[in-house]
């Protein structure tokens, strides 16, 4: 939250995320940034992933790829 009460939301993919008082720090390989999740995008990789799964519910890239398309559509949506 910035002093003026607006904040930015991130999607942290793979990583972890540290917060102290005023600091934040991202450490992940992929992190996005609310207004730039295409959410089309996610939402076709969404489908496809349940798709993958329903063919195999154990295909852990799948089960990754579902995670990931929840998590920015989420974060999208202000969540």
């Amino acid at each position: 939250v910035k002093e003026d009460g607006s904040r930015d939301t991130f999607a942290v993919h793979r990583g972890f995320v540290q917060v102290s008082d005023t600091d934040i720090t991202i450490l992940s390989d992929v992190s996005e940034a609310k207004d730039e999740i295409d959410v089309p995008r996610a939402e076709r990789a969404l489908a496809e992933a349940e798709q993958a799964l329903s063919a195999d519910a154990d295909d852990a890239g799948a089960a990754y790829d579902k995670a990931r398309a929840e998590v920015r559509i989420r974060v999208a949506a202000g969540e």
